[in-house]
């Protein structure tokens, strides 16, 4: 079961078409989320604060290191 600040992560990651992060959020849980914070810059803890901005720069870094998640 997933804590419940990951939850409505990859729920939005999933609606948002970010299919990868979603999976791997679900699988790897909070190291995932400290990677992609780490690596983006976006700070993933508060979803609904996510600009659309912040969600191109996901799909970017989805498709940018797709291999490595």
């Amino acid at each position: 079961m997933l804590p419940l600040i990951l939850a409505p992560l990859v729920s939005l990651f999933a609606e948002k078409g970010l299919d990868v992060l979603s999976k791997t959020l679900d699988i790897g849980g909070e190291k995932v989320v400290q990677l992609v914070e780490e690596k983006t810059g976006i700070k993933l803890k508060e979803p609904e604060k996510l600009s659309e901005l912040d969600i191109a720069k996901l799909k970017e870094f989805q498709s940018n290191h797709e291999v490595e998640l």
